[in-house]
């Protein structure tokens, strides 16, 4: 069965031999480990998307020795007009769109409709890639006309987009690559810092734990159904495991985290907190405008809580922080979401983009109230614990080096 796979797919041009230093590249065990879990589709990915482009050396051979046959060229210019077409159709609808029909946040790889909705595009190929492709091309001619804000703009897109992409070693550069690549940025960042966050090291090797379970897609289908609240630790996507497990903090609310999504109109809850492909993310209101401004990801408190410094807080402790923060902030983001979307219905098509005066504007009065609702949440937490909020002055690494 596998071999009869692989020779269907072989004439339909989905497979593509590697040279030999591809070969031998794919079987390295580091880059496996560190660079791509499977570097041979990345590889063969990029075979393929140049052939759609016009890149194929093999029949240009052939057309200079004039052995070219009429079904081989059609087959190429068939091949090179999809693939460009396809890249013109791409630009235009979801790249370049209308002022107004909506944007894509590279960030996330997310569409964003006009009424502030999400859809995934991420792990849809071939799309991640074409944009990532796009964005490079944009920033190219923004460059050689001298629009230097046109240039900013599209670079920012590109180094979003890339990560998402099938290119090999986009995602080692974000640290996301390989089996174990996730686990490398937090040690790195550690290091240069002078001390490790092992809280956040835990969690990745958790997340790594989890992903080779195998049947990960049937237990966290199964999971979802009698256990949708999403969950953090070993075993959080595994039937009856899970329950044993703390539910992730919905930092919008201070509840459960409950991931909805929406397809062809039918709602039903994320399998694994994932949305899949194309499917809409259901957002509560605090979290809806939190995400149209560029706020959805909190990076967590850096001032000490009930006598702790954040980073060396039990965990206890941030949890209870994690919960009081959601409930402030979705008590002060309510009182302020009628009155933003007042100001928006005001503007013209296009205006709640990033670098707009209104954007960032309003991007820095919702980050002040957000400061508001960390520091009453770490009020509350404090008192609590009977605990002081503010700690002696801490000496930063240059110091301890220099004291050495």
């Amino acid at each position: 069965m596998v071999e009869q796979a692989t020779i269907d797919g072989n004439k339909m041009g989905f497979n593509r031999p590697l040279s030999p230093a591809e070969e031998r590249f794919a079987r390295m065990k580091s880059v496996q480990l560190f660079g791509e879990a499977f570097p041979r589709w990345g590889l063969q990915f990029m075979h393929w998307a140049g052939e759609m482009m016009g890149y194929n050396p093999q029949l240009w051979k052939k057309v200079l020795k004039n052995q070219a046959q009429p079904e081989e060229m059609g087959r190429y210019l068939g091949r090179m007009a999809t693939g460009i077409g396809g890249l013109y159709m791409i630009d235009k609808l979801l790249y370049s769109p209308p002022a107004g029909e909506g944007y894509i946040d590279t960030k996330s790889m997310e569409w964003v409709n006009k009424d502030g909705d999400r859809v995934r595009l991420g792990s849809i190929e071939p799309l991640s890639t074409p944009i990532t492709m796009l964005a490079g091309m944009h920033y190219g001619w923004a460059l050689a006309t001298g629009d230097t804000e046109a240039a900013k703009k599209h670079m920012a897109m590109l180094t979003g987009a890339a990560r998402f992409s099938s290119i090999p070693g986009m995602r080692a550069l974000y640290g996301e690559g390989g089996l174990l690549g996730s686990m490398i940025k937090p040690l790195a960042d550690g290091m240069e810092k002078g001390k490790i966050d092992f809280k956040n090291l835990r969690k990745e090797a958790e997340n790594n734990l989890n992903k080779m379970l195998p049947g990960q897609a049937i237990l966290g289908a199964l999971k979802t159904v009698f256990d949708p609240e999403v969950r953090e630790g070993v075993g959080a996507n595994v039937p009856g495991i899970s329950l044993l497990k703390e539910p992730v903090i919905n930092l919008a609310t201070g509840e459960p985290y409950k991931a909805k999504q929406r397809v062809a109109g039918i709602e039903f809850p994320a399998i694994t907190g994932t949305p899949v492909p194309m499917a809409t993310r259901i957002l509560e209101p605090t979290a809806k405008i939190l995400s149209r401004y560029g706020m959805l990801t909190y990076r967590g408190p850096r001032a000490p809580i009930a006598g702790y410094p954040a980073a060396e807080a039990p965990e206890d402790v941030t949890r209870e922080w994690s919960i009081e923060f959601g409930k402030q902030r979705d008590r002060i983001f309510r009182q302020v979401i009628p009155y933003v979307e007042a100001q928006e219905n005001r503007l013209p098509p296009g205006a709640l983009r990033e670098g707009n005066p209104f954007y960032e504007q309003t991007r820095k009065l919702l980050m002040q109230y957000d400061a508001i609702a960390a520091k009453q949440a770490r009020d509350i937490v404090t008192r609590r614990h009977g605990a002081v909020s503010k700690l002696p002055r801490q000496a930063t690494i240059r110091e301890e080096r220099l004291g050495r």
